[in-house]
């Protein structure tokens, strides 16, 4: 919970109208975030290879509101979603290893992963893997873990960034995600009909935003 919102708590809100809901709702309006934006910037940031930006939502998402499942839920369908499969033993490993014994790093390794697949590649990724040095240890996904949770715990909050808000969050549009998708994937045979599956409403004309590539 932010140092602002204990401080509301402290004049005189009652205690039996405070419950989880309610506390996510005053934190989004004194911060900016909620746990949807948060969910959205994590997989945006992620097609964008932006490690920093999906590492802040995914910290927000465990430690203020949607919890590990709705991380992973992100993380999981990225490299289906996203890159047509390319990653996703890897991920899926990652998150069997999580399942064994719930440590975040596995998540934040998952994220890091995921960045650099959709910002090089994953014939650069593999060959970078392969160049590290015998005998030293990559911290990496700890110590970007350890940052985003000081960040929490410090009410350092990234802004909010100008793509997350879209048709999933209740803040956005259908438009919104169709720009953001047109702006970071190559399209492919099927997006004409994929639109015409979204928009099925005959007589609502297409968003000028969600015009194909």
């Amino acid at each position: 919970m932010s140092s602002q919102v204990r401080q509301l708590l402290t004049k005189g809100v009652p205690c039996s109208i405070i419950n989880a809901d309610n506390l996510f709702e005053m934190e989004e309006r004194i911060m900016g975030w909620n746990y949807g934006l948060a969910t959205s910037t994590l997989h945006k940031a992620m097609r964008r290879g932006d490690i920093e930006t999906a590492a802040f939502a995914a910290a927000f998402l465990l430690k203020r509101g949607g919890g590990p499942d709705r991380a992973w839920r992100r993380v999981l369908a990225f490299p289906s979603e996203d890159l047509s499969g390319v990653g996703v033993e890897r991920v899926a490993a990652l998150f069997v290893a999580y399942n064994g014994g719930h440590e975040d790093d596995n998540l934040f390794a998952a994220i890091i992963y995921c960045c650099n697949l959709a910002a090089l590649g994953k014939t650069v990724v593999d060959e970078i893997e392969n160049s590290r040095k015998p005998g030293r240890l990559d911290r990496t996904a700890d110590e970007l873990k350890n940052a985003m949770f000081a960040r929490m715990q410090q009410d350092d909050l990234l802004p909010v960034p100008s793509y997350a808000a879209d048709v999933h969050t209740g803040q956005g549009t259908l438009a919104d995600w169709w720009a953001d998708v047109n702006s970071a994937a190559d399209p492919s045979p099927w997006r004409e009909k994929a639109m015409e599956w979204h928009y099925d409403d005959k007589d609502k004309p297409k968003p000028a935003t969600a015009k194909l590539l």
